[in-house]
């Protein structure tokens, strides 16, 4: 097991802490092409710089101090100059504020042409307290602000995007930066759209069934399709989120695609009992299932629920482990924000947990093995599921009659997370060949065919 936050494994901690002089080092490298003893240093500044940490348990010092490690780790491997001047920033934010501000220079460092300037004001040390009273006063803001301490942001820039997405409060909307996993995946649809609509084979009246659509993924998936066999077909919305297939229509409709939605407020379950409307009985199906949606149920339901509708080709978004799990703690990393905890939230509530009684719960994330093997064979045997949990601090007692004692743990939710290889041999036992795949570093979309 791995354990991002807590330090729970079976295996020696490759860390090391020392509360009294409040120091970390490491007995093995921790993040490759980042230097231990470099690191080792950056963290124990940021540990001492967190005064009101100095009585906080070992439990709660870990989980600060991999947090920063990851956020040093990402900066040193962009730029380590970079990565030195925001830890002297951090250093003087409180923690809770640093993966805010960490995410606000990788935006301005990765387009530094446009946001030069915006990235010498979050390096200046002289404009901590500027910075504090920004990110404090902005964080359940409904649009961002037009400026940050008086500099213009530019419209539609990959900053503001990043501004945007901190004050959004869906739950799955949380876009963090360029390599943050939803703008990625907005992005490969972009360019990459047109090529797959060309793979999709599809007679004159193909359908469309978006499986937990958002509306900027289902209009570049109309739109290239469209241009690609020019033909209007149907669009099937299913979601069993009230609220998100409502914002979902509304936004469709806006842009003008109002006859041809048909829209079911359906579980998967629903779905593969009830099959494709009527009105889309003679059509070739394209099924989306895009944000990672797949991840969260065992494969074989993803393919039954495919089944069940008929589908031709399938496009799968995925975040995908390196063959070799290499990055498997950026992995965890992303699922720490604030969005996730949300989600993790929503989760831990329906096993009848008060919201106040979840708040205190310390949110965790970890990383077990499951065995896939008698289903896929040997490549399945250690498949990686990412759980995001709330660890018990104090008893609590659910509105189900479940008692919780300190040290358990609640589960929020869970997500699988595949190995390129791995995704297209599961495919492969349930019928379907990768026509295409497109790639940004972990995170890849998949066209598959139904064979035969």
């Amino acid at each position: 097991m791995h354990t991002l936050v807590t330090g729970r494994s079976t295996k020696i901690s490759p860390v090391l802490f020392d509360f009294t002089t409040r120091t970390v080092t490491f007995r093995e490298p921790i993040f490759s092409g980042v230097p231990s003893d470099r690191l080792a240093t950056k963290l124990s500044a940021l540990w001492k710089a967190e005064p009101d940490r100095a009585s906080a348990s070992p439990e709660t010092v870990r989980r600060i101090v991999n947090v920063y490690a990851i956020i040093y780790a990402d900066l040193y491997r962009l730029n380590p100059e970079l990565a030195d001047n925001a830890t002297k920033i951090m250093e003087k934010l409180p923690f809770e504020l640093c993966y805010k501000y960490a995410k606000l220079v990788v935006g301005a460092f990765l387009h530094k042409e446009k946001f030069g300037e915006i990235l010498g004001f979050l390096l200046n040390p002289k404009n901590i307290e500027l910075i504090k009273r920004y990110a404090l006063s902005n964080d359940n803001a409904s649009r961002p602000p037009s400026n940050i301490a008086g500099i213009p942001l530019i419209d539609s820039g990959v900053l503001n995007s990043v501004l945007a997405s901190e004050q959004r409060t869906a739950l799955i909307t949380e876009l963090t930066h360029e390599y943050g996993y939803y703008e990625m995946e907005l992005n490969l649809l972009r360019k990459n759209m047109p090529k797959i609509a060309e793979k999709i084979g599809c007679n004159e009246n193909y359908g469309i069934v978006a499986l937990g659509p958002d509306v900027e993924k289902t209009q570049e998936i109309i739109t290239a399709v469209d241009a690609q066999h020019g033909n209007s077909g149907r669009v099937l919305l299913v979601d069993s989120n009230l609220t998100a297939l409502d914002n979902t229509c509304a936004g469709l409709v806006e842009k003008g695609y109002e006859k041809r939605i048909i829209r079911t407020h359906y579980t998967f379950e629903q779905l593969v009992e009830l099959g494709i409307p009527v009105e889309m009985a003679q059509s070739t199906i394209v099924t989306t299932n895009l944000g990672t949606t797949f991840c969260n149920l065992p494969p074989w339901i993803n393919f039954q629920v495919m089944n069940a509708i008929r589908t031709k080709y399938a496009l799968i978004g995925l975040y995908t482990l390196n063959e070799n799990h290499s990055n498997i703690t950026d992995i965890m990393f992303a699922y720490t924000g604030n969005a996730m905890r949300e989600q993790a939230k929503v989760g831990a509530m329906l096993l009848g947990i008060s919201a106040e009684d979840v708040d205190k719960c310390d949110y965790n994330i970890y990383m077990y093995r499951i065995d896939f093997s008698n289903r896929y064979g040997s490549e399945l045997k250690n498949v990686e599921v990412l759980i995001a949990a709330f660890d018990v601090n104090e008893k609590i007692e659910s509105g189900l009659g479940k008692i919780y004692q300190p040290g358990q743990r609640i589960g929020g939710f869970y997500s699988i997370k595949y190995t390129p290889s791995q995704f297209r041999r599961i495919a492969a036992i349930h019928g379907y060949s990768t026509e295409h795949n497109v790639h940004n570093d972990d995170v890849g979309i998949y066209l598959l065919k139904k064979d035969g």
